[in-house]
């Protein structure tokens, strides 16, 4: 089963990337230019981009 499309709750205006995480992989887009297309990741793809969110590396 699929998910809703899932925002952050730090998301305060309409240019927020969302996520859908289905069974074997892990949608993302862009909620403001949806013509934009989905980014699809599989598991393993999705929790090493998480992990990397978690340490840091893409803080500036």
């Amino acid at each position: 089963m699929t998910s809703p499309w899932i925002r952050s709750t730090r998301c305060d205006n309409a240019h927020c990337a969302e996520v859908q995480i289905g069974p074997n992989e892990v949608l993302m887009r862009n909620n403001s230019d949806l013509d934009q297309g989905v980014l699809a990741v599989g598991p393993d793809g999705w929790r090493d981009f998480t992990q990397a969110i978690r340490r840091g590396e893409f803080d500036r």
